[in-house]
């Protein structure tokens, strides 16, 4: 591959790959994804933020070119992408990708199935708009991110746009410079800012259906003419220029089309902030394998990285009065893991649970320097529990446990035939296990919403 411009280089991986050409274990990892991304929707679609993505969506309208998740509504492409992204989003449970800091899997999936819908693509064909979308969108993130960078900008709006904007530039056949200029588009529209986490605000849920949307516009005006700036990296006004990436703009191309950062996104055990879904694990492994009163607890000592307590809305004692709160703070989670001995969606809308509330005020999260140095390659963690006669329990981990194939498809089983019926989402599974066999995948639209 020759030298030029990082976006270039990006642009030829894209028009270039073949599904041919992919390993099986990256064809199998895209179905994961694709089952996560459908549980996270299925939990989480009565949530107040999903309702209005899909009210305004349906507002919006436009020819009914895509389906929106377990709803059934159907609007145009761009508008089923966002509100898709929005339920992908919802329960804060989706998928995640440790350099980026970022969440492809709920933007670039809505965005790709959306316009997939539309144009009638392949099964094979989606697949390689989803591998080549993860791929630029995690590439391209991990060129930026940092400590810094996400205690004031949001990752997946950022960095989805591009991820979106090849996914859908790979599905509607587009060359090496046309790929070029949909890039250099996306990054006009990569925006998200963190102050929802400081204004206790849900905005946070709509930046990765921004990004969704913004990525096929951004196909879309270069198939019409418009190309934006192919230095949209590196140039002197670019993204590096504005958001730091300079010292690691190696990184970007490093191994493109050798290895695939898809293979080393995880779905998140936890539905809550990644960053706690190490703390929150291993307090449920205390919990479980020790005689603890939550009454009796006199104080916690949550000992993490720098991003876990840095990133905003994460090292917060209360009080919560929203469940995004909840599902942010590390004292929230841990709380509720060591009270209830089990973590799924029900603990977090239990936001101001009086009980969980005592025992996180309880809680201060400390940055140990020695699991810092292992963050982004492992969440290591710390927990001492001080009891009031003077007992210390102590806990840690090397790594977080990782979801497998198993636990997620029958996460989605789980989830799906309440709302579905068991005969429908056998169908749904059957489908995605053999999503390179379809030939339209409009079929597979048909078994998503009820």
């Amino acid at each position: 591959m020759s030298k030029s411009s990082p976006a270039r280089e990006l642009a030829r991986f894209g028009a270039l790959l073949k599904f041919q050409n992919l390993p099986r274990e990256v064809v199998d990892k895209v179905k994961v994804c694709l089952y996560h991304v459908l549980y996270c929707s299925f939990v989480g679609h009565d949530l107040p933020w999903s309702k209005t993505a899909r009210q305004t969506a349906k507002e919006l309208d436009g020819k009914p070119e895509a389906t929106i998740f377990v709803y059934g509504d159907r609007c145009s492409c761009t508008e089923a992408a966002f509100a898709n992204a929005v339920l992908s989003h919802s329960i804060i449970q989706e998928d995640m990708h440790s350099k980026s800091l970022s969440h492809p899997g709920s933007v670039v999936i809505p965005a790709s199935l959306a316009l997939g819908e539309k144009l009638g693509v392949s099964g094979k064909d989606l697949i390689s708009a989803i591998v080549v979308g993860y791929e630029v969108m995690c590439r391209v993130g991990a060129s930026v991110a940092s400590a810094d960078f996400v205690s004031r900008f949001r990752s997946s709006g950022f960095f989805g746009p591009f991820g979106s904007a090849v996914a859908a530039a790979k599905m509607m056949g587009f060359s090496e410079d046309e790929m070029v200029g949909a890039i250099g588009l996306a990054g006009n529209l990569s925006m998200g800012l963190n102050e929802w986490a400081r204004a206790k605000t849900n905005e946070v849920f709509f930046h990765n259906g921004f990004a969704a949307r913004n990525g096929i516009v951004a196909a879309m005006l270069t198939k019409n003419g418009l190309w934006g700036a192919e230095s949209i990296l590196e140039g002197s006004s670019g993204l590096w220029a504005g958001y730091g990436g300079y010292d690691r703009a190696d990184e970007i191309t490093r191994e493109l089309g050798k290895t695939f950062e898809i293979m080393s996104v995880w779905p998140k055990p936890i539905p809550a902030c990644a960053l706690n879904s190490s703390p929150i694990q291993l307090a449920l492994n205390m919990a479980k394998d020790n005689d603890i009163d939550p009454r009796q607890i006199k104080e916690i000592a949550i000992k993490t990285n720098k991003v876990g307590k840095d990133n905003p809305g994460c090292d917060n004692p209360g009080p919560f009065y929203s469940i995004n709160e909840a599902k942010m703070s590390v004292q929230f989670g841990v709380a509720s893991a060591l009270i209830f001995k089990k973590v799924v969606d029900e603990n977090f809308r239990k936001y101001d649970d009086p009980i969980v509330a005592t025992l996180a005020k309880k809680a201060r999260v400390v940055v140990d320097p020695d699991i810092d140095k292992l963050w982004p390659g492992k969440q290591a963690q710390k927990i001492e529990i001080l009891m009031n006669n003077g007992r210390v329990i102590a806990g840690e981990h090397d790594d977080l446990r990782h979801l497998t194939r198993d636990d997620v498809v029958g996460n989605l089983r789980s989830y799906a035939e309440r709302i579905i019926g068991e005969g429908k989402t056998e169908e749904l599974v059957s489908k995605i296990e053999d999503l390179e066999l379809l030939k339209d995948i409009s079929d597979l639209a048909t078994c998503f919403a009820r």
